[in-house]
């Protein structure tokens, strides 16, 4: 599927994003682009690039999957006070 949507024209993707009926999947698959874009500006690649391992792709994973095992902390805590 990555490959396929690479390889689409703006037109089709802006078509791929408001395809799905489910405004969950709209919004998720808009956010997604958003952050591909912002990634682009910032990084000027995209995940396609090559020039990671696959080592330094778990890393990169493991520091973000630690990233939002503190953002959930801090949202359970913020829970746990106002009740």
């Amino acid at each position: 599927m990555m490959k396929e949507i690479t390889n689409m024209e703006n037109r089709q993707y802006d078509t791929l994003l408001t395809t799905p009926e489910c405004p969950i999947v709209r919004e998720v698959m808009a956010k997604l682009a958003t952050r591909a874009d912002e990634g682009m500006k910032t990084y000027g690649t995209t995940m396609a690039r090559k020039d990671l391992t696959t080592i330094q792709w778990i890393d990169h994973a493991i520091e973000e999957a630690l990233d939002l095992a503190n953002y959930l902390t801090r949202i359970k805590a913020d829970l746990r006070q106002a009740s």
